[in-house]
């Protein structure tokens, strides 16, 4: 598609490079997010947990609300929980409107380190 021959272009170009010094690792996704995110921007995102009982999930969830307001300055949209693998896990879904790939990355981390989460994508 036209948009992928536009990203390999500016990858070319060096526009996902890091700047001398900085991290270059799959665990660091602000440039290639920068390069092809235009924000501020309303990012979808999924938490996998594991299967908790309906307080817990409550919990959670208003935890992920808390993450997003202070990360991110807002609250989630279009919030969803649903239960996965025949109950085994659950995933919640949002979508978080965002200023900069930094501040997603924040949400993520923080996303990341509550007991209840497996994944964060």
């Amino acid at each position: 598609s036209a948009s992928r021959r536009v990203a390999q272009v500016l990858a070319l170009q060096g526009k996902f490079s890091p700047e001398d010094g900085a991290a270059d690792t799959e665990h660091s996704d602000d440039l290639l997010l920068d390069g092809l995110v235009g924000f501020p921007a309303d990012v979808p995102v999924r938490v996998v947990t594991r299967n908790t009982s309906e307080d817990e999930q409550a919990a959670l969830v208003s935890q992920v609300s808390e993450i997003c307001k202070s990360a991110a300055g807002v609250e989630p949209t279009k919030l969803e929980v649903k239960p996965r693998l025949g109950g085994k896990v659950a995933s919640i879904n949002f979508s978080v409107l965002v200023s900069s790939s930094d501040s997603l990355s924040v949400v993520r981390e923080k996303l990341r380190s509550n007991p209840h989460v497996r994944m964060v994508f």
